[in-house]
């Protein structure tokens, strides 16, 4: 990358907070053997904690000022990104559209909100493993009107691990669309993440300003958080158990942090994706899940009985 340019702020979703980011020469940067369209400098983070979180090895980002250039499709029943011409995108019907602000930090917002109130924009981040957010004031309207509850989950962000609050809303309303049963945290920002969009035939035309969602037809699950309580990241191969919930179902069943898994439900841990460890630790209320792990030299085995939390 050779000598910094500069420097920039780099803003966390979750807390507000803002943190001082070395800015490099642009590099060549190719999908496949196209070249990709950039700006002139980009920056350099550590992204070890995505690659634990993820389980991926995750080596970079792509940015608003390289993706602004493209229409870009996710299809997630055929598990393809399409790069499609902005102006001739062909005659697939897309769904309905979202006209796209594009804010001065380069971010896109659309004007509507899962809560159905006016004055609340939304902004769209597919880095965010989660249905979205409420910023904090509509987040305890929207506890309030809705009479539900709140709990702790565990996020990652650039500003590192932390805990904030989420909440299960039985009835939310998108574009005139009405979905049901979704888990949204507290942050500084309302946003729609990954979870959200997976619901959907996503085409984000950037060149337009313009954001398509077709529901899919496919029978998604309710969204769960913290049925086990458990927290599991990768460091190598290792799944490793790296925030236990308070008075959480792994807690009781006698899981502590730093324990490494070698076996769920009789399945090598090694053997299995991340988010197959999560699907099966979110498998249904009264589930049980069985654990094998490793706390120093000794082997240990438990029972997780899952429970809902929210």
């Amino acid at each position: 990358m050779g000598k910094p340019i500069g420097a920039t702020l780099l803003e966390d979703a979750f807390d507000g907070k803002q943190k001082p980011i070395a800015c490099f020469k642009a590099p060549s940067l190719y999908l496949g053997k196209a070249l990709l369209r950039t700006a002139d400098w980009v920056t350099a983070w550590d992204l070890n904690l995505f690659r634990q979180v993820l389980g991926r090895p995750v080596m970079g980002i792509l940015g608003m000022d390289c993706l602004i250039h493209y229409c870009i499709q996710l299809d997630f029943d055929a598990g393809k990104l399409r790069f499609l011409d902005p102006d001739h995108p062909g005659d697939e019907a897309w769904g309905k559209v979202f006209p796209l602000t594009l804010l001065e930090d380069g971010r896109c917002a659309v004007s509507e909100n899962l809560m159905d109130v006016e004055g609340f924009r939304t902004l769209i981040d597919t880095g965010f493993v989660g249905t979205g957010s409420l910023q904090s004031n509509l987040f305890a309207q929207a506890i309030n009107d809705a009479k539900t509850h709140s709990g702790f989950a565990r996020y990652a962000s650039f500003g590192g691990a932390r805990e904030g609050r989420e909440g299960r809303f039985a009835r939310c309303i998108f574009g005139g669309q009405t979905y049901r049963n979704l888990i949204l945290g507290e942050a500084q920002t309302t946003f729609l993440g990954l979870d959200f969009l997976a619901r959907h035939r996503v085409t984000l035309n950037f060149p337009k300003l313009e954001m398509y969602l077709k529901r899919r037809t496919t029978n998604l699950p309710d969204d769960e958080s913290g049925m086990s309580g458990l927290s599991i990241t990768r460091n190598g191969e290792d799944a490793v158990v790296n925030w236990v919930g308070r008075d959480s179902a792994a807690e009781r069943a006698g899981v502590k942090a730093g324990d490494v898994v070698l076996k769920l439900n009789g399945r090598p841990a090694k053997e299995l994706e991340l988010w197959e460890i999560r699907n099966m630790l979110a498998a249904g209320d009264g589930k049980e899940v069985r654990l094998t792990v490793q706390r120093g030299s000794k082997t240990k085995r438990f029972t997780i009985v899952l429970k809902r939390k929210l």
